[in-house]
């Protein structure tokens, strides 16, 4: 394949030693971005099987990748999308916004949220440790038993499965604050994770909710994340420090 150094030096960038070299690697460098942009569309093109846009074919760039190799990115692509876009059912495009069960759903969550840190600051001492660690076992157990209810509807998978989206992430911390008291994870838990629970109750992504069981399981686990912010503050009694914001966003 031609390379951009090829083209505009006739020979290896590397082996260019003098000031017209630097100069070359120093101009690869403004044009790479475009380079890139190039690309880009072309997969998109290939990808929605239409041409470049302004008539722009692969061949008239030599250091373009080949046919075959855009070809070969857009599966690439293609097969990635399949494996994180959500799985259509009857049950999910059932669903819609603030319905009933929508609403139901947010009260009881609303419920647990405010009554369970309650209880837990009405707890004698010797109790609130009891509490935590039923509030870490249901929390373990019910994401072990949300993954087991989606081998019911489809195969687990790295792309889909690993718990990496923020709500996922910041329940795993909250569970670490929950336990150690952790300054950091409480205020990541605090400002980041229960931001981002709360407005995903109120506005859930319906298309990856699959059954009756997952939708249970996805408003359970998304009150477990304020629950356990706010049972920091109210019964282990944390408290946010100075600049937490800006170093929870660092």
């Amino acid at each position: 394949m031609v390379t951009w150094q090829y083209c505009l030096t006739g020979k290896c960038c590397d082996c260019a030693c003098t000031l017209r070299g630097v100069r070359v690697r120093t101009f690869l460098l403004l044009i790479s971005g475009f380079h890139d942009a190039y690309v880009a569309e072309l997969i998109d093109a290939v990808d929605l099987g239409s041409s470049p846009r302004n008539g722009v074919q692969v061949q008239l760039l030599p250091c373009a990748p080949s046919k075959a190799g855009i070809t070969g990115l857009v599966d690439a692509r293609r097969c990635v999308k399949n494996m994180t876009e959500p799985i259509p059912s009857e049950f999910n495009e059932s669903l819609r916004l603030f319905d009933n069960l929508h609403l139901s759903a947010l009260f009881i969550s609303l419920c647990c949220i405010v009554l369970i840190p309650l209880i837990g600051r009405l707890l004698p001492k010797s109790k609130k440790h009891l509490g935590v660690w039923v509030l870490v076992l249901f929390a373990l157990a019910q994401e072990l038993f949300d993954y087991y209810n989606r081998t019911t509807f489809r195969e687990l998978s790295l792309a889909r499965d690993l718990p990496l989206n923020i709500c996922s992430f910041s329940l795993i911390v909250a569970i670490v604050s929950l336990i150690t008291r952790n300054r950091y994870c409480f205020e990541f838990s605090y400002f980041i994770g229960a931001t981002a629970a709360l407005q995903t109750l109120l506005t859930p992504g319906f298309s990856y909710i699959y059954n009756h069981t997952d939708y249970i399981m996805f408003f359970f686990q998304h009150a477990l994340i304020i629950i356990l912010a706010l049972w920091n503050v109210f019964v282990d009694g944390m408290i946010t420090s100075k600049n937490a914001i800006l170093r929870t966003m660092i």
